[in-house]
């Protein structure tokens, strides 16, 4: 398995935009402070409008977020991602994307 995820690993690549510098403001950081500690902020990397209700449930399924997931749109394309459980939230950090 580990192999096997070297192999993929190496054959990933990432395209212009995707190779830019992600820039996380002060502000973005303070206003997720206020929301909870149960957060995370993420950016899309599309260039038209998101429907958000729909984003939500797609990561609730990828995510398999059986408590609750709040979300909130920060900046350009930059999301708090509020978790009801912290359990929850350390395991979309460990097993991401």
């Amino acid at each position: 398995m580990t192999d096997e995820l070297e192999n993929l690993w190496g054959k990933l690549s990432l395209t212009e935009e995707e190779l830019t510098e992600v820039v996380i403001e002060q502000d973005w950081i303070v206003e997720a402070k206020e929301v909870r500690k149960n957060c995370l902020i993420g950016k899309l990397l599309l260039n038209k409008r998101v429907n958000m209700e729909a984003m939500k449930n797609v990561l609730c399924n990828v995510w398999k977020i059986s408590t609750g997931l709040a979300t909130t749109e920060v900046g350009n394309r930059v999301y708090v991602f509020q978790f009801q459980d912290s359990k929850e939230k350390e395991r979309v950090l460990l097993r991401q994307p």
